[in-house]
């Protein structure tokens, strides 16, 4: 049986997350991402609003501590949520 690619990619995050624990600020911006990916306004912009600091500054901090962009990261959520939709 052949895996989805969500399923693939949430694997993926899962085992990085095991090998590297990830910080708790940056656990919590991903669940608030994973919790608007459905809002077409989300963007990092508004996620910084919502944190109380500037765009540039979270998107800096995500991809230090992250390993990528914080909009890439947004992105592949996105991509992965709507590969499941399109399965179902």
């Amino acid at each position: 049986m052949c895996a989805a690619p969500a399923d693939v990619l949430q694997a993926l995050d899962d085992h990085a997350a095991l090998a590297v624990a990830e910080p708790l600020w940056q656990a919590r911006l991903r669940a608030r991402v994973q919790n608007q990916l459905g809002d077409a306004s989300l963007s990092v912009r508004g996620l910084a609003l919502q944190t109380g600091c500037s765009a540039d500054h979270l998107s800096c901090v995500f991809s230090r501590h992250g390993g990528e962009r914080l909009v890439v990261c947004t992105n592949r959520l996105r991509l992965a949520r709507a590969a499941h939709s399109a399965k179902a």
